[in-house]
């Protein structure tokens, strides 16, 4: 008992000596050996301010208790320390670690030090723009005028750039783009009254970092255009072609017709200089119609998106054709210019009969897309007769698709199209069934 009395009268000897000597680490501890910075980089946008937390580590990685001061703050920002960075509960700041604010004034690729016991780190600081504050050389130009736009000092335009002006009659056109990369050259469209949108900017102090489309601080102003369409017809029926001119304007063969604001018709033809198209529109289609790939015959260069002056109105009620119980009967499918599209309308009996045939004449051998579609039931089925006696059914698009689809390597010569209740629940469905051709060589 007497030894182990003594023996722990010994240790706890030792263990107050050691407490009194100091800590045991000091030796190790010579000052600073190394700054560290969270994050290591800071990345903000115009405008924008972020903390960046630094402190002093010796040679173990334990943080010292240095108040550190920024220094060789680069150009277009701005950096403090934050005096009350508070993070303990006992009021006082945390030892070793600082927090600085950085402000981006300006978008730059910056930086600025911390500099302590010898040791100094770098903490780079990028910014990137929120608008782009390029210059127009002229605000107001005239229809068929090139533009330029300048890019401010630290933006170039990239080889992807793209110009948008929202709710303008059309697309600008990119004419080109300096040697150096910051003027840009354009033709503006009509209609044009707000800032642009330029997308495809690249940065020059950091090459490949992506910067979001930017809207410029001025603003360009074009004259509107109004657009003199014809119409054949304001007030056609179903299955009726509809004829488009347009004095001192031309139809491109992009051309598109949208009636009121959902309805799509189908461009059945384009004449071929331009100067006209047909169109097909929806049962029951009503409002203005919108056309787009429409040019000015002054200013080809620049697509637009134009309204007709006058509204039309479409019958909403689709006929039963007559004939189609039989294929020696069938009423005919349009098979349209290469690049458009045919579409015919039809509430077959299917009450009366599942089976109905439509006569497709193909002018030249080549590809043929025929698609149909309906509005009740579950599946019709379409299908491809190469003769009055369907002898050899085609059943390739016959999947329980709705649409149903297929596309056809076809010799000249006619067929029939049978579109069939399946289902057996179509009774009172339209039917409009499309033909689409490519050119021939598509067939090889």
């Amino acid at each position: 008992m007497k030894r182990w009395l003594s023996g722990s009268v010994v240790l706890a000897t030792s263990v107050g000596l050691w407490a009194c000597s100091g800590d045991p680490t000091n030796s190790f501890r010579n000052g600073a050996s190394g700054l560290v910075a969270t994050p290591t980089s800071v990345f903000l946008t115009e405008g924008e301010t972020k903390e960046v937390l630094v402190s002093a580590t010796d040679d173990q990685g334990n943080p010292l208790p240095i108040t550190l001061e920024a220094s060789n703050v680069g150009p277009g920002i701005t950096v403090v320390r934050d005096e009350n960075y508070l993070p303990t509960t006992a009021g006082g700041q945390i030892q070793g670690t600082t927090r600085f604010l950085v402000t981006a004034n300006t978008f730059v690729g910056s930086s600025f030090q911390v500099t302590t016991e010898g040791q100094t780190l770098t903490v780079p600081v990028r910014s990137l723009p929120v608008s782009l504050a390029g210059q127009f050389s002229n605000a107001a130009p005239a229809l068929g005028e090139t533009v330029t736009l300048t890019a401010p000092a630290g933006v170039t335009f990239g080889a992807e750039t793209g110009l948008t002006f929202p709710n303008a009659q059309g697309d600008a056109v990119i004419l080109g783009i300096s040697d150096d990369s910051t003027v840009l050259s354009f033709l503006a469209p009509p209609g044009v009254d707000t800032t642009g949108f330029v997308s495809g900017l690249q940065l020059t102090y950091a090459d490949g970092v992506p910067i979001d489309t930017l809207e410029t601080t001025t603003k360009l102003t074009t004259p509107a255009v109004t657009f003199p369409a014809n119409l054949s017809s304001a007030n056609p029926g179903v299955n009726q072609a509809v004829t488009v001119t347009a004095s001192g304007f031309s139809f491109l063969p992009t051309v598109g017709v949208v009636v009121g604001d959902v309805d799509t018709a189908v461009v059945v033809s384009r004449a071929a200089d331009g100067s006209s198209i047909s169109f097909l529109p929806a049962p029951g289609s009503i409002g203005l119609p919108n056309f787009s790939g429409v040019t000015l015959n002054v200013l080809p260069q620049v697509p637009l998106t134009l309204a007709g002056p006058d509204s039309m109105a479409v019958d909403s009620t689709v006929p039963t054709l007559a004939g189609t119980a039989s294929p020696v009967t069938a009423p005919s499918l349009t098979v349209p210019q290469i690049g458009f599209s045919s579409v015919l309308y039809d509430t077959p009996d299917f009450t009366a009969t599942i089976d109905h045939f439509y006569k497709m004449v193909v002018p030249v051998d080549g590809s043929y897309t025929v698609t149909a579609n309906w509005s009740v039931g579950s599946d019709v089925d379409l299908i491809l007769c190469n003769d009055v006696a369907c002898s050899a059914p085609d059943f390739a698009a016959a999947t329980g698709n709705q649409p149903e689809s297929a596309t056809y390597i076809l010799t000249a010569g006619t067929y029939y199209v049978l579109v069939e209740d399946f289902g057996g629940d179509a009774s009172g469905a339209v039917v409009n069934i499309q033909v689409t051709p490519e050119a021939p060589e598509a067939a090889e």
